[in-house]
């Protein structure tokens, strides 16, 4: 292995104010000197080094890579006439779908370094807005002295601070998808890292790394968002609900449906059915599960999740068995959570409670779940990264245990329609044993005025 002289880059970071001093004055960026196949060489330091397609120069102030981009984006730009005008030539639909594809990725790359929503940059802004403007003017055909404001209102494309905004907010979320041990993690604020105590694995940093600009340090400035990356999380909330994509549930040899010991004892339906076959899936339904109330070995569970703007999120499960209700809970989950996550929560909820309730009665082999969530079911039974995957995760690992330890046990998971009619009926004994089917379907109709009898509005 040999190295090249003219590859290698040499740069001096540093917080100093002082450009005039000599280049051989040891505190103001020195070369490098040193020996290579018995020839000295020497490395400068340059105004600027390119390292991942970021230009970086000693002060980290990314002007001059903000330069570099607007020229590359006003080329791109300049080359787009080329494909039309306002007499032939690709229609203004494609010229701003072209310009949103090719140019912006090209302009805002790398902007979370230098973009702070606190403190912006309005030099930095104003280049890549110039570049933007004259690409409006090509996608629009307007002249060179139309307003910016009516060129962004006809073309539907954002000013660059609305657009360098939002992928510093998209940057910021995907934070709470890192793991807890990466570099960043560990650099963000203490109050965005878990305690020891959930954590211990986590190593919690005694101050904010990096240290905060010396001028901050003073009496005179004084600022909590001391670097980029905290500007970038000021706006979330440390609580915001995490997920790991290197979670053991992801990673390739985990367990799925089709794999042991879930192969042939556990389905998930999560199609629902058309809106004109509601009514006879309901009453076929309904029908379903009254027959299931003489049976010792099944198990009927009921899930629904529900959000309001006032109170929050929240959950309610209900537990059949033998046409008994055994279980009845409604959960608050959180305030600022959403529907979604309290149905997903709610079947993790159930799993749990069957996890302890099957444990000592093991003669019961077939449970049925509903719910009328088919998002939910979707991803209840994976341990990919997407919102309430701690609720994923609970889940298989209950049921996991459960057919590990019940080598008899099914488990059916269905769609059910909501707030449709979908009722568990808790009747007398004489009904339930006659099976008398048409009551099930006189309550399907009447279940409104049918409030003499007992059963379960499950809604």
């Amino acid at each position: 292995m040999s190295f090249d002289p003219d590859k290698c880059d040499l740069m001096h970071f540093s917080w100093r104010r002082e450009r005039s001093l000599p280049s051989s004055s040891p505190s103001f960026s020195p070369s490098l000197h040193s020996t290579l196949n018995n020839l000295p060489i020497t490395i400068t330091p340059p105004k600027y080094i390119r390292w991942l397609g970021f230009y970086l120069d000693r002060k980290l102030t990314f002007n001059d890579h903000v330069r570099i981009l607007a020229v590359k984006g006003k080329a791109i730009t300049t080359g787009l006439q080329c494909l039309g005008n306002t007499v032939r030539g690709l229609s203004p639909h494609h010229m701003r779908l072209l310009y949103r594809t090719c140019v912006i990725p090209v302009i805002t790359y790398g902007c979370q370094l230098w973009y702070r929503h606190d403190a912006p940059k309005r030099a930095l802004i104003k280049k890549l807005q110039i570049v933007q403007n004259e690409a409006l003017r090509r996608i629009t055909g307007a002249f060179r002295t139309s307003p910016t404001e009516a060129l962004h209102l006809l073309s539907f494309v954002p000013p660059v601070e609305i657009t360098l905004r939002k992928l510093c907010e998209s940057a910021a979320l995907r934070i709470f998808r890192l793991p807890l041990a990466s570099e960043i993690s560990l650099r963000l604020p203490v109050g965005f890292i878990p305690s020891l105590s959930s954590v211990p694995s986590v190593r919690i940093p005694p101050s904010h790394v990096p240290f905060p600009h010396p001028s901050l340090r003073s009496k005179r400035k004084k600022s909590s968002l001391s670097t980029t990356l905290t500007s970038h999380v000021a706006s979330l909330d440390p609580f915001t609900e995490r997920s790991d994509p290197y979670h053991s549930h992801n990673a390739p040899y985990a367990f799925a449906v089709t794999s042991l010991p879930f192969f042939g004892r556990l389905s998930i339906d999560d199609e629902p059915c058309a809106k004109s076959d509601t009514r006879s899936f309901v009453s076929e339904h309904n029908i379903f599960v009254s027959s299931l109330s003489s049976s010792p070995s099944s198990l009927v569970v009921y899930t629904d999740g529900s959000h309001n703007p006032q109170t929050g999120a929240g959950y309610s499960l209900i537990v059949l068995y033998q046409g008994r209700r055994i279980r009845s809970i409604t959960v608050p989950l959180a305030r600022k959570g959403s529907s979604f996550d309290a149905e997903m929560f709610a079947l993790t909820h159930a799993s749990s409670f069957l996890l302890r309730w099957l444990s000592t009665r093991p003669h019961v082999s077939n449970v049925h779940f509903f719910s009328d969530s088919s998002s939910s079911l979707k991803v209840i039974f994976k341990g990919t990264p997407h919102p309430s995957q701690s609720a994923s995760i609970l889940f298989r690992t209950n049921f996991h245990h459960l057919f590990s330890t019940l080598p008899n046990l099914r488990v059916h998971i269905s769609w059910v329609p909501g707030h449709k009619g979908v009722i568990a009926v808790v009747v007398w004994d004489y009904f339930i044993a006659r099976r008398c089917y048409f009551f099930l379907f006189l309550s399907y109709f009447l279940y409104p005025f049918l409030f003499s009898l007992s059963y379960v509005h499950f809604t």
